[in-house]
């Protein structure tokens, strides 16, 4: 378990290689999508990077806090996704309907069933799940 957290912190604060997915960048911890729908004057306009379950949808998407949340569509607790750029059927099969680690701008204004949106987002990777396979 140990190794698992020093993993993921070594995760977050290393710089990768990808500049299509937006990764390059450095990656800083990830805001809650709770902060951002409970909060959303404090990060609206700004950069911000979230992590949840994303379901792609035509030109977009929606990213729910949990799994469970798509399944019930619980909207109220999720954010809509706009991409900066059109996914490639490769990537839009790596991420669709799997918890992501992405970036992109914060607006208050959702698609009018969720809490506010991303805009111009990047998806940065997949989110490893308590079975992946991390290198020690």
């Amino acid at each position: 378990m140990k190794s698992l957290i020093v993993a993921l912190a070594l995760l977050l604060t290393s710089a990768a290689t990808s500049p299509r997915s937006g990764i390059g960048m450095k990656i800083a911890a990830p805001t809650s999508i709770f902060q951002l729908i409970a909060t959303p004057e404090k990060y609206d306009g700004k950069r911000v990077s979230a992590v949840g379950y994303l379901e792609l949808q035509t030109g977009g998407g929606v990213l729910y806090l949990h799994r469970e949340d798509y399944e019930f569509r619980l909207y109220q607790d999720s954010l809509s996704v706009e991409f900066e750029e059109k996914l490639t059927q490769e990537d839009e099969a790596r991420v669709n309907r799997q918890y992501v680690y992405l970036l992109g701008i914060f607006d208050t204004k959702g698609s009018g069933k969720t809490g506010g949106s991303i805009k111009h987002a990047k998806v940065v990777m997949v989110w490893p799940g308590r079975n992946a396979q991390l290198s020690k």
